[in-house]
């Protein structure tokens, strides 16, 4: 076979983002107004990955009397995407769906992607190396697969103040915020059994058409004042109430078997449901309200010691009236040394702060988690007369009438610090905070008759440190430089959990996912493992390979040690250079990526390794006697196969999930930038107020330290980085790399 070295490379293409803007305002003595629009049109790095967003904003203020003014702000966006689908990847086809990254980075070097081709002339159906069509062509999927979103916003804030007294005024504020979106899921027939696995039920072609709208409609009343009682003495503070409707409803449509290939209309389609292939309903409604009371005041002394009080009570729609009610408080003191001693630190010490403070807040879960309800199906069952018969059953989810809100409340100590003329700056705080009655979705035994249910899941704390140290070593004539270095680092533990409950399944599955369990931290990943001898070495079946132990247990802590970055700023008269480190230090993953690299060996990392030498994994064999029963153990000497090794005895392969565990240290070169500012003596003769020019460049470089070093592997991207889990890697796409510049001109 020829190599085809670029074969995966060329799959890409680079991708360009280009936007435009232009801001106009106006003042005088009885209001303002500015209009601004934007425009972006950005393609991706792989082809019929596309985005365009309009955005309009229209602001105003006006004084209609000496005491009554308005203010108003209005906004418009639309937003238009289109990409190819990216499910998730399993180093052995995709898992839920479409996927043009399930299989394109392992393709072998020999398979020449971009030249070879990739459907059948005649029917359009997938064509590929592999017998059986069992995995489909990554540009079969890219050309034949895709998801469209379109979104059509409005938000807008409007308000009316009085002013009652110099010190207290009257405010009404009204928010409005709606958007509708329309999203389309396609895929044409013809992709093969590889196209989605799991129940095939993709293969014939599928179309799905969503519609939904969203409306939040934000009432806001208060009274605000301000009041000095002597030179010394300052009081402020706001009295408030709140009330807040959210409504969405969604309608949508899902059919399967295309008939005419490319058209995407239900009717070219056999078969047309409302919910889509894994069961979930496309038709719904919600509705929530949540009203509130609320109090802030302010206590100045001195412009040296600050006492703040604050309280607010919400009662929800979505919880039973016995738990709708919350009231959660707060408050916080600061103390600034450098002013009530003037002469303290003298020469040195320019400012101290010293603050402490402690506040809560509450979330009310999702509505109709609490009552139970039917759902209705007409077309679950069809009699004798060939007529549909419309059924109503209970829904998988249990209703938990007692359900209560989630607390969530934290306290903070800190200090800031400013030296030698403001050329040493620190920013410390110690937190700890703590959840109580977290809600959460738990899985039920199908005995029960239902799927999960809605529970306060006990209490979990996280305790960290937050620190920001800038130093300005270089500050002379017109060059200056500023070193700014950031450290974080959260502990977090599940402190109790609910009566009965030794582990909860907080995201994933319950053979492999995410977990709270009592003492250890949030979001342990659980799952199958190498079974270990008293001295912990891994023990070795007959066949060579690693023994699965009969159950799961604790595979790997996501959550890093400490997170730092360091950020570099350099001017000089009116040109500045900035760039910008990230590390993070520990943390643990479950990486497809890294293991599928590897095992399907098309990642340099064994170039130079002999294929045709035997290997022996590190472990022992149990030694037995004429019961079965393990008497000791002894060095294993059971030879296999680079093939056995690299990809039998991986998680790709079929091994336990706690081969694929990877350290997920890492460091990210995450920005660079340049910037000039054109001398105000040669803007002012074009007849403008500024022209600066700035160059910038993104992710422009990163590392997984402990990951095989070609498999590239990107821990910074998991699969459930918008959701409550972590530490998951299914071979998802690649991080952009971005570069870009910025002419900004003011008139």
């Amino acid at each position: 076979p020829v190599a085809a070295p670029n074969n995966v490379k060329d799959f890409f293409q680079n991708g360009s983002s280009a936007t435009t803007s232009l801001s106009l305002s106006n003042s005088n003595d009885f209001g303002s107004m500015n209009f601004s629009y934007s425009h972006l049109d950005e393609t991706g790095f792989v082809p019929i990955n596309k985005l365009k967003r309009d955005n309009f904003s229209l602001g105003t203020t006006a004084k209609f009397t000496k005491n009554l003014t308005f203010n108003g702000t209005f906004n418009f966006a639309k937003t238009d995407n289109t990409q190819p689908q990216s499910g998730a990847g399993l180093g052995s086809n995709t898992s839920g769906g479409p996927s043009i990254w399930a299989n394109l980075f392992y393709t072998p070097r020999n398979i020449d992607l971009t030249n070879w081709p990739w459907e059948n002339p005649v029917d359009h159906s997938n064509v590929y190396y592999r017998n059986g069509n069992d995995i489909p062509n990554p540009y079969w999927v890219l050309y034949n697969t895709k998801q469209t979103d379109v979104v059509n916003r409005f938000f807008s804030s409007a308000s009316l103040t009085y002013k009652l007294k110099d010190w207290v005024s009257l405010q009404y504020r009204l928010g409005y915020d709606t958007y509708s979106e329309h999203q389309t899921y396609t895929v044409n027939k013809g992709g093969g059994a590889g196209i989605e696995p799991g129940t095939n039920s993709l293969t014939p072609g599928a179309y799905r058409s969503v519609d939904g709208t969203n409306t939040v409609i934000d009432h806001t009343a208060m009274a605000s004042f301000n009041k000095d009682f002597s030179q010394d003495l300052t009081i402020n503070g706001v009295v408030g109430a709140n009330y807040r409707s959210n409504s969405y409803s969604q309608v949508g449509l899902e059919s399967l078997g295309q008939v005419v290939y490319g058209l995407f209309e239900h009717r070219n389609f056999t078969s047309t449901l409302p919910r889509d292939f894994r069961g979930t309903q496309l038709n719904f409604v919600q509705n929530s309200t949540i009203a509130g009371i609320y109090f802030d005041g302010t206590v100045e002394f001195k412009k040296m010691l600050y006492v703040n009080i604050s309280g607010r009570n919400d009662w929800s729609s979505t919880l039973q009236k016995a738990n709708r009610s919350q009231f959660y408080p707060g408050g916080s003191i600061a103390f600034i040394p450098t002013a009530a001693f003037p002469n303290l630190g003298s020469g040195w010490l320019d400012f101290l702060k010293v603050r402490a403070a402690i506040g809560s807040s509450a979330n009310f879960g999702s509505p109709y988690a609490t009552s139970p309800y039917l759902t209705l199906n007409a077309q679950a069952r069809v009699d004798g007369l060939n007529s549909n018969v419309a059924v109503s059953r209970l829904p998988g989810l249990l209703a938990n009438p007692n359900l209560k809100p989630e607390l969530l409340t934290e306290t903070e100590f800190g200090i800031e610090s400013q030296l030698f003329e403001n050329r040493i700056k620190l920013n410390a705080s110690y937190y700890n905070r703590v959840a109580k009655d977290q809600i959460i979705n738990r899985p039920l035994d199908p005995s029960t008759g239902y799927q999960s249910t809605f529970i306060n899941a006990g209490t979990i704390s996280n305790k960290g440190v937050e620190v920001a140290l800038t130093v300005t070593p270089v500050k002379s004539g017109n060059w200056t430089w500023d070193l700014t270095a950031n450290y974080t680092k959260n502990v977090s533990k599940v402190e109790s959990l609910p009566a009965g409950s030794t582990q909860i399944l907080v995201s994933g599955f319950s053979n492999l996912g995410n977990f709270a369990i009592v003492g250890q931290p949030l979001n342990v990943i659980m799952g199958s493992y190498t079974s270990k001898a008293p001295d912990g070495q891994p023990i070795i079946t007959s066949t060579g390979s690693y023994q699965q132990a009969n159950e799961i247990g604790i595979i790997a802590n996501p959550n890093p040690n400490w997170m730092g970055s360091i950020i570099s700023n350099l001017s000089w008269k009116s040109l500045s250079f900035g760039m910008q480190w990230d590390y993070v230090q520990g943390g643990q993953i479950l990486s497809y990526t890294a293991a599928a690299m590897v095992g399907r060996g098309v990642g340099k990392d064994l170039e130079s390794f002999d294929p045709t030498l035997p290997l022996i994994l590190p472990g022992v064999l149990e030694v037995k006697d004429a019961n079965g029963n393990t008497t000791g153990y002894t060095p294993n000497t059971l030879p296999l196969t680079t093939a056995g090794v690299f990809f039998g005895n991986t998680i790709i392969g079929g091994s336990p999930f706690d081969r694929g565990i990877y350290d997920a240290t890492r460091i990210r070169f995450r920005e660079v930038s340049l910037s000039y500012s054109l001398p105000k003596v040669f803007v002012q003769k074009l007849k403008l107020t500024g022209i600066n020019v700035s160059l910038v460049g993104n992710n422009l470089w990163f590392r997984s330290l402990n990951a095989p070093v070609y498999a590239k592997a990107d821990f910074d991207r998991t699969a459930f980085g918008a959701g409550n889990g972590a530490g998951f890697d299914y071979l998802g796409g690649p991080s952009a790399r971005r570069f870009g510049g910025t002419i900004k001109i003011s008139f």
